[in-house]
């Protein structure tokens, strides 16, 4: 996103093509930052150029290194390693999936998907199993987080389950990111639980995650 400094009228060039590359199926997340005097910044330049693409720009009288990060193994650890050297840096713009991301967000999801390259088998790492994932109530409630407020809903008394269900229900969940941000499913919505759950996903950002399969979200038999 763009910093004070920058507006996003003098970046609309960069932003229009970025942010449609990052709409493609195979593309991760696209980053666009500044020169700077950071001890970090060569380093940084030269993992950017190991992404699946890269280019400079000029825009506002300043040179802009691009790149774009794809989802191919090793690219979400390269975007991590960039992201956490821009972390608090002027000037960094960000997309995936063609919408503009807040970067130590992405830089979380970056990490959680880099630990996944590494396991034997990935549904050790991204599968949990939950006994909150089915709530009856929405309430808009504000929380903070990374020092800024957002709305989301959350079950009037957490966790508050159906009349119906039993105490002891459990949830195999797909996504192990998704529920660490709050992800849950409301069993009175007109919508099914797995399309609840992707739905969710989008707004965590986590569908973008190329192991992500909302279909995997499966109520367990007792």
């Amino acid at each position: 996103m763009a910093s004070a400094s920058v507006s996003p009228q003098s970046l609309e060039p960069t932003y229009r093509t970025l942010a449609a590359i990052s709409e493609e199926s195979d593309t991760l997340i696209a980053v666009a930052f500044p020169k700077s005097t950071s001890k970090t910044f060569a380093l940084t330049l030269r993992l950017a150029q190991q992404a699946a693409q890269y280019g400079t720009a000029e825009e506002a009288g300043k040179t802009y290194h691009m790149a774009i990060f794809s989802r191919a193994p090793g690219q979400p650890a390269l975007a991590q390693m960039v992201l956490r050297n821009l972390h608090d840096k002027a000037g960094v713009l960000a997309w995936s999936a063609g919408q503009p991301v807040e970067p130590w967000q992405m830089h979380k999801l970056l990490n959680c998907m880099k630990q996944a390259e590494q396991v034997n088998d990935t549904k050790a790492h991204c599968h949990t199993i939950a006994e909150d994932m089915g709530l009856v109530r929405d309430l808009d409630m504000p929380i903070r987080r990374q020092g800024v407020a957002f709305s989301v809903e959350l079950s009037a008394t957490w966790p508050e389950r159906d009349t119906d269900q039993a105490p002891t229900e459990r949830w195999i969940v797909p996504c192990r990111f998704a529920y660490r941000e709050g992800v849950r499913i409301y069993l009175r919505h007109p919508s099914s639980p797995i399309d609840q759950f992707q739905a969710g996903a989008v707004r965590v950002g986590c569908h973008v995650c190329p192991r992500f399969n909302a279909r995997g979200l499966k109520k367990l038999a007792i």
